[in-house]
């Protein structure tokens, strides 16, 4: 990072008692800043949740994605948020007279909830299968665009739902602008 870029935001937000300089480091930027031992001059590290998507494209359209800050942007995420999201809990917390925090009070006012869990009828070596002719398709006849949905003709369960251009829910801004629609839904 810049010094000078970095001296210039911590000037411009005297007041604050936090900000962000910079958000998922890789573990070897935190190695390297622990090892600065800068403990004296007030700044520290804060770890942070992170939604991993393990399959990456697979189903992207289909599951969607969460920002920086793990509000649901699109797909399932989004549209069962309600059931996903649980309920925060809350304790009571003394702060001093500039507001920081000195202590935190055993007793839970409040006890968090978990969100639910929801499981997908999407099998996914079919959806696996279903990306790949996808793929295959795209390269052979250069479509615009290209979707397909494979359904349990018993059941009538989705088992697979693709869409092309795809994305990786994990790394949403590497996303081309085509992406961002499900032609299907």
């Amino acid at each position: 990072l810049d010094r000078e870029e970095v001296a210039s935001r911590l000037k411009q937000h005297p007041d604050r008692q936090f900000l962000w300089i910079k958000r998922r480091l890789t573990n070897d930027e935190a190695e390297q800043l622990l090892a600065l031992d800068l403990s004296s001059v007030g700044w520290g590290l804060r770890e942070e949740l992170r939604r991993i998507y393990p399959h990456h494209k697979l189903a992207a359209h289909v599951l969607g994605w969460r920002n920086i800050d793990g509000l649901a942007q699109a797909g399932l995420e989004m549209s069962i948020d309600q059931f996903l999201q649980g309920i925060d809990g809350r304790r009571t917390l003394v702060r001093d007279a500039r507001g920081f925090v000195i202590d935190m009070q055993d007793e839970i006012l409040e006890t968090p909830q978990h969100g639910e869990t929801v499981t997908l009828t999407l099998d996914v070596d079919v959806q696996q299968v279903a990306e790949d002719q996808l793929d295959r398709l795209l390269n052979e006849w250069r479509p615009r665009s290209a979707s397909v949905v494979v359904l349990d003709p018993i059941r009538g369960e989705v088992l697979a739902s693709a869409s092309r251009a795809a994305f990786d829910p994990s790394l949403p801004a590497d996303a081309p602008p085509e992406a961002w629609t499900n032609p299907i839904i």
